[in-house]
């Protein structure tokens, strides 16, 4: 059946773990969805039967189903029936259904939920080259980014996640990791005695506090009302996932640090792949080449769209840094490169900054 479970939650969620990172949450029950997105709750008897032996995908990740990942795997339903002849199809699982990121990994691996799209932080547990997408300013643009995750380098680190019983079949994307406030930060001694709320990843705490502000890790569920009650003062993601939660509502200011490229891994189950045959295998992959190539084109319109809509809302502000600004960005993470360099490996972070000379 062609369809997309979503959860009905109070504040809507955006893509990735990758993106948002959090608590551990139990998942929830959710109406399916058409891939159309139409409610089909209770309308099995006139639904056209599946095959008997037809593979069904399940796809989860933290995004809320408005964001313009989860759209396009719902889009994609039919490309995938129609590759395999109807024997394979997708069911998309957006606002943290099966859980939260952690919770999504592990399910991948006991072979509970098929295939997922968390953040790359979550995937540092299980080797620790994966951290090096989370150093701050390890990238300089979207071409960079691109050619560093699919060259040898950024697909061997995926392939280092077979021991783990996860299959890494690709790399999508969220966009650029900003900072949300509601004063204009431009530099970053500003961030003194904020209160931001972080990812629950140790080196994104790291980088914040470096700096002076206070890293408040939380989940991403409760960022709004956080922000909203004052309990933190900003939170930093790709445009995308902010807007997606109407982060724009309790935050002004818009702040382009872009001190993170959000990668967003495609993993499958290990024990799943291992049962479809070589040509569901290959179905699979040309499907997720597909939603792939077509999911890095759509993020990077949808940021420049967003931040249009932002800039001329009337009440939210894009801040734009000068070259001297992001300098002093790029120069505060010093410190977090020399806490990790060892853990993550000193050949592969030269390596990475080599291919972007």
């Amino acid at each position: 059946m062609k369809k997309v479970i979503s959860m009905l939650t109070a504040v809507a969620m955006s893509m990735g773990l990758a993106a948002c990172g959090g608590s551990t949450t139990a998942p929830s029950s959710a109406p399916a969805q058409s891939a159309s997105g139409s409610d089909v709750s209770g309308a099995a008897s006139t639904a056209t039967p599946a095959p008997a032996n037809q593979v069904v995908i399940k796809f989860a990740n933290v995004g809320a189903d408005t964001t313009a990942g989860n759209k396009l795997a719902v889009e994609l339903i039919p490309y995938l029936e129609e590759l395999s002849g109807g024997t394979m199809t997708l069911e998309v699982y957006p606002n943290s259904a099966l859980g939260d990121n952690r919770v999504i990994v592990e399910g991948i691996q006991m072979g509970t939920i098929e295939m997922g799209m968390p953040s790359t932080a979550v995937l540092g547990g299980f080797t620790s080259s994966a951290l090096v997408f989370d150093l701050p300013f390890m990238f300089k643009d979207y071409d960079n980014a691109e050619k560093v995750l699919t060259s040898e380098v950024g697909m061997g680190i995926l392939k280092e996640l077979e021991s783990s019983n996860i299959i890494g079949l690709g790399w999508a994307v969220n966009g650029w990791r900003h900072l949300t406030a509601n004063d204009e930060i431009r530099l970053p001694e500003q961030m003194k005695g904020k209160k931001i709320r972080t990812m629950e990843t140790q080196m994104h705490m790291d980088f914040w506090n470096s700096i002076g502000a206070s890293a408040t890790p939380m989940a991403f569920s409760e960022l709004y009302t956080a922000l909203q009650q004052g309990v933190v003062d900003c939170e930093e993601n790709p445009y995308v996932t902010g807007t997606g939660a109407k982060l724009e509502e309790v935050q002004k200011y818009w702040i382009e640090t872009g001190h993170i490229f959000d990668a967003s891994p495609i993993i499958f189950s290990k024990v799943a792949y291992d049962k479809l045959t070589d040509e569901q295998k290959g179905w699979l992959q040309e499907w997720v080449d597909k939603y792939i190539e077509m999911d890095w084109q759509r993020v990077k319109a949808a940021e420049q769209e967003i931040a249009d809509t932002l800039a001329n809302n009337g009440f939210n502000v894009i801040v734009k840094l000068s070259d001297e600004e992001k300098q002093s960005w790029t120069a505060s993470a010093q410190s977090v490169y020399d806490k990790y360099r060892d853990q993550i490996g000193a050949d592969l972070i030269d390596a990475i900054t080599e291919m972007q000379q």
